[in-house]
């Protein structure tokens, strides 16, 4: 399955994203930008950058997705 973590780069996404990864699932982090000190775990997981608060963005960032977890 593939899924899309908002706040991608939060502590429970990051928790979150480790374990859907290690079951085999694919795992896309969602987040309006990329902390310096989540880059290097980060790197494992596609990201998209969008903002929940534009809905202009929404679309690209649930492209291909099937599930949507919102942390």
């Amino acid at each position: 399955m593939r899924l899309l973590l908002t706040g991608g780069f939060g502590y429970l996404a990051g928790r979150i994203a480790d374990t859907l990864a290690t079951a085999g699932h694919t795992v896309v982090l969602s987040s309006r930008g990329v902390p310096a000190a989540a880059r290097s775990w980060a790197a494992r997981f596609e990201v998209r950058h969008c903002d929940v608060l534009e809905p202009a963005g929404h679309a690209a960032a649930l492209e291909g997705v099937d599930t949507v977890l919102h942390l």
